[in-house]
């Protein structure tokens, strides 16, 4: 399997950090969103929406499209 490119590695480096972030929030009720937002080097926004049920923003498009990877690939070969 070929490497990711940079910008595939940082999405998921970024989804990585913003899922720990928001496991840490709802284990330790005690800490602030600023507080492990700051150790996580995550937006304080994007983990608010996540906590709050917002979807990752590759699998909310994934829903608006009309074919799967999977069809789109076999169409074009």
């Amino acid at each position: 399997m070929p490497p990711l490119p940079p910008q595939q590695l940082q999405l998921g480096q970024k989804e990585g950090r913003l899922a720990l972030a928001a496991s840490v929030l709802q284990t330790h009720k005690n800490l602030s969103v600023y507080r492990v937002s700051a150790l996580y080097n995550t937006p304080q926004s994007t983990l608010r929406g996540r906590l709050a049920g917002a979807l990752p923003q590759a699998t909310a498009n994934a829903r608006k499209r009309k074919l799967s990877p999977v069809k789109e690939q076999s169409l074009v070969q």
